[in-house]
């Protein structure tokens, strides 16, 4: 009997697992796109990518990656359309030269996630164009069929196209091919993120332009984890929800192509409008936490480091007017860069943005029927930043020249609101910084500079601390400046 037993436990034993194991065609079931390669095609001609899709069930549609046979340029897109049982992706003529496409099909599930359907980036599927005239047919070299496929989530992400061939004119600006970040291991030489040994968050100039942030304070407002309340002359700025009332920013250090932004008389961070244009960031990366107490004082927080680009991305001119008529806002940016043979680069750049925060408001009833001598004032809550930024970098030596102004009104409390205020905030910002950063054989890096940095308040400032009261009190700049002259 126990023979018995034991052989009915080992045969119900078998079958659960069996149950349990998944089969070898379930293990195999994977989405494909089963289609023919296309032939005979001609220059200047549409070109249809059409085929059917294995296990479209769980996918939510397809998309073709294709680009010049041989080039080195980012992928173009096509999202494929469905007609009947097949997928259909349509090349259009403009796109379709000699000597050929490469290309791959990719599949975006619901949650957003992509998966090969046919090819890879490391194994391309492509065809020959018939010769339109322009040339000699040139094939790229086959690719091996035993090299690793590499699925698209692998591939480099944001900010990591490679460079254009000719972005002249300020047609096109060279990003990097891979996204890099310096913050974390506070080095001259970037690492690419994924070796950061260190979490960081990093904002690229192309987010910039999807998102259409046009202050710095917008950008930092949007990014996860970091919190900002803006009281109209300054921001108070926190991480993680660490933001007391008149902070200003304090234990969070701000960075401006390395170099410290903070007020250093009151070690506050007084981040507006001019200090830099949105235009002219090329990234801005964000540490937060104790892996940021590499950088010293003022980083308790974090550390927000805002890189600048180059001459080199822009090659070119380039400028940028914008206006926003109910809003009262205006911006203007200007710039100029190139890299020459000698291995000069020179970047300058001017612009000016202006805000009106409170346009003026309908008269108040209850205001204007008082039997008391109260009169409503609209705060007039209005900010005006300019800046100049100039770099220069020939053969490890550099210089940086930033010069800001920020006009600004706004109420300074509660009282304000009710009472008007005639508050104003002008400052002016020089900041001159020179030095070499190289490499010592085998020694290491060396990195060695001088700056020049003044902070001033300009004649107009005012500022009213209770317009409510009989006597306001308020500190204008003539004084101060007629103590230090």
């Amino acid at each position: 009997m126990k023979i018995v037993r034991c052989c009915w436990f080992l045969l119900g034993l078998i079958s659960v697992t069996g149950l349990s194991t998944p089969s070898y065609a379930q293990r195999r079931k994977r989405s494909r796109f089963v289609h023919k390669v296309p032939s005979n095609v001609k220059a200047r001609h549409p070109v249809e990518i059409r085929g059917r899709i294995i296990f479209f069930d769980d996918l939510d549609y397809a998309e073709v990656r294709f680009r010049k046979a041989g080039s080195k340029r980012d992928f173009r897109t096509i999202r494929m359309k469905q007609r009947g049982r097949e997928h259909v992706g349509i090349l259009p003529a403009s796109r379709v030269t000699s000597p050929g496409i490469e290309y791959y099909v990719v599949g975006v599930n619901f949650g957003g996630k992509p998966r090969l359907l046919a090819g890879s980036p490391a194994a391309l599927l492509q065809f020959l164009i018939i010769d339109d005239g322009s040339g000699p047919v040139r094939v790229r070299p086959p690719v091996r069929r035993n090299d690793p496929v590499r699925d698209p989530d692998d591939e480099p992400k944001t900010g990591t196209r490679q460079p254009e061939k000719d972005p002249k004119g300020g047609k096109g600006e060279w990003l990097s091919r891979r996204l890099v970040v310096s913050s974390a291991t506070r080095q001259a030489k970037a690492l690419p993120i994924h070796r950061a040994p260190a979490t960081v968050t990093v904002v690229t100039a192309k987010d910039i332009r999807a998102y259409g942030w046009r202050t710095l304070l917008d950008i930092l407002r949007a990014t996860a984890g970091v919190d900002i309340n803006d009281r109209g002359f300054e921001a108070d700025i926190g991480m993680r929800g660490v933001n007391p009332i008149f902070n200003k920013g304090n234990g969070i250090l701000f960075l401006l192509d390395g170099y410290e932004m903070s007020w250093r008389q009151l070690q506050q961070n007084f981040v507006n409008a001019s200090w830099i244009s949105v235009d002219d960031i090329d990234r801005i990366e964000i540490i937060r936490g104790a892996s940021a107490a590499l950088w010293g004082r003022n980083s308790l927080h974090g550390v927000i480091h805002i890189i600048t680009k180059t001459g080199r991305q822009l090659r070119g001119f380039s400028g940028l007017v914008g206006l926003g008529p109910l809003s009262g806002t205006h911006f203007l940016q200007v710039r100029a860069g190139n890299r020459f043979a000698s291995g000069l680069s020179l970047y300058a750049t001017f612009s000016m943005y202006r805000e009106l925060r409170s346009p003026v408001l309908s008269p108040i009833w209850e205001f204007a029927n008082s039997d008391k001598a109260l009169a409503y004032v609209s705060p007039n809550d209005t900010q005006l930043g300019q800046n100049f930024y100039l770099k220069a970098d020939w053969r490890g030596l550099f210089l940086t020249f930033h010069q800001s102004r920020y006009n600004a009104s706004a109420p300074m409390n509660s009282y304000s609101v009710l009472g008007g205020d005639s508050s104003r905030l002008i400052t002016d910002r020089w900041i001159a910084r020179t030095g070499w950063r190289g490499s010592l054989a085998k020694w290491g890096h060396l990195k060695a500079w001088l700056s020049f940095d003044r902070y001033t308040f300009d004649r107009g400032t005012n500022v009213v601390f209770n317009p409510l009261s009989g006597n306001p009190r308020s500190i204008r700049a003539e004084a101060i400046e007629a103590e230090d002259n």
